[in-house]
């Protein structure tokens, strides 16, 4: 996560400088390794996606078409709990667990 956050950070620099151009959020949730709490997350980020204004959330997005995705989210169990709330939002899921699927 380090190294995410410092990429972030190093993308986030440039792009301040150059006027139009999307910043990167790294935003952590935890689903507590429970079916509840990733219904939880997906769906906090399905309101995310669908949102028209992200300054709501705190974010300082300026594109009309943010993109966003959603890394990690193991076991494959919840994979399967959440994946149906994330392909309804259109928000895509990468993640190491997915067998079965």
């Amino acid at each position: 996560m380090v190294g995410a956050y410092i990429a972030q950070q190093q993308y986030n620099e440039t792009a301040m400088q150059m006027p139009g151009t999307p910043l990167l959020y790294l935003i952590l949730a935890n689903t507590a390794g429970i079916e509840q709490g990733a219904l939880q997350v997906a769906n906090d980020i399905a309101s995310l996606g669908a949102s028209s204004n992200l300054q709501q959330f705190g974010l300082l997005a300026h594109s009309p078409t943010p993109l966003l995705g959603v890394l990690g989210l193991a076991p494959s169990s919840l994979v399967q709990v959440v994946l149906p709330v994330l392909c309804r939002a259109g928000v895509p899921l990468i993640t190491p667990t997915a067998t079965g699927l």
